[in-house]
């Protein structure tokens, strides 16, 4: 990909290619030197929309950060990767990023839960989570756990572009959700809340604990381990413990990679 030119040294704006199309250059196929045209003069800067811009990437697929790295070039933006929340700490704490969008399924723990972690480093931070899928179930607790929008992996590249130079500029209505298919309403679907708590016992539920060896592993009694385990079942409108682990995995919480 070919360097972003800069200013000439005698402060006049530079000429820069104007991308033709979605994705014209190399990867699209198409002649990029024929799908090219040149801008000339004082709009140069409308062509780097986020310039400037850190968006911090909490995501464990290398393609698909490399993929959003060439959007977010191409906008003037830089996107760093972390690969788990030990590493996202240290980006948020060292790079003060504008915007992060958190991967749902991450491995080790869930991205529902590195939600809630994100925030308590940053209250103010501007959360977007990213789904390979376009369920209302996941959208319902990201929403609920402090998201400000839900975006899916299959979403057109150019809305997920406007939708984070939106959050940037202050104009993101809270609960937006872009779907595989552009934009779609929320309004209509539950928000899961769970406290931090709540998100313990579930992950421990997960891993087959008895309220028991819950009440043991955390310091509390019994009757407050049944008490959490009812609360979940009432949020998640599940009856069994089988039950929530299958919801559990639907929203990111427990994931079965290595």
């Amino acid at each position: 990909m070919p360097r972003p030119q800069s200013p000439p040294a005698d402060g006049s704006p530079p000429n820069l290619p104007l991308l033709a199309g979605r994705f014209s250059g190399p990867f699209s196929g198409s002649n990029g030197a024929a799908a090219q045209q040149t801008r000339p003069g004082a709009g140069w800067l409308q062509e780097l929309p986020l310039q400037g811009v850190t968006i911090l990437a909490v995501e464990d697929s290398r393609f698909a950060c490399e993929a959003l790295r060439l959007i977010a070039r191409r906008a003037g933006a830089r996107l760093r990767r972390a690969e788990t929340m030990a590493a996202a700490r240290d980006h948020l704490r060292v790079y003060r990023p504008d915007v992060v969008l958190i991967d749902l399924g991450l491995p080790g723990l869930g991205g529902l839960a590195a939600i809630r972690r994100v925030l308590s480093l940053g209250p103010e931070i501007s959360i977007i989570t990213v789904s390979g899928s376009d369920d209302e179930l996941q959208v319902g607790a990201c929403l609920g756990a402090g998201s400000s929008a839900f975006i899916s992996k299959g979403a057109p590249m150019e809305d997920m572009l406007s939708l984070v130079s939106r959050a940037l500029e202050g104009e993101l209505q809270t609960g937006e959700w872009l779907s595989s298919s552009g934009a779609a309403d929320s309004a209509s679907i539950k928000r899961i809340t769970l406290t931090d708590r709540q998100l313990q016992v579930l992950s421990m539920i997960c891993q087959g604990n008895s309220n028991r060896e819950i009440a043991d592993s955390l310091g509390i009694t019994e009757i407050t381990a049944k008490s959490h385990v009812g609360a979940i079942f009432r949020e998640l409108q599940v009856v069994s413990r089988t039950q929530a682990v299958l919801v559990a995995q639907r929203l990111g919480l427990f994931t079965n990679k290595a």
